[in-house]
């Protein structure tokens, strides 16, 4: 017999400062990176992902997109295809 285990979905938790273009961005030696937090199952992990770019205007574009990416993994589940914006593996499978 065969079961099925299931993990609790993720949920992206993020607070966004409309005065600030820059949210969840820090430069770190020239590269910009991007910092979140997941709750999954009472949880909390605290994410720091590399945008792989020295461009602010790109930074944002894709920590935009990042996000994008996570708000729908949280609310349909998995998604096969790829995202603009590289998450972790570890999201992505959730």
């Amino acid at each position: 017999m065969h079961r099925s285990t299931s993990r609790p979905s993720a949920v992206l938790s993020i607070r966004i400062d409309a005065a600030n273009p820059d949210h969840h961005l820090w430069n770190n030696h020239g590269t910009w990176w991007c910092h979140y937090t997941l709750h999954r199952g009472g949880l909390k992990r605290r994410r720091r992902v590399s945008l792989e770019t020295r461009v602010i205007e790109e930074a944002r574009a894709r920590r935009d997109a990042l996000f994008a990416a996570l708000h729908g993994l949280s609310d349909r589940g998995p998604r096969g295809d790829e995202h603009a914006a590289r998450a972790p593996a570890d999201e992505v499978a959730a």
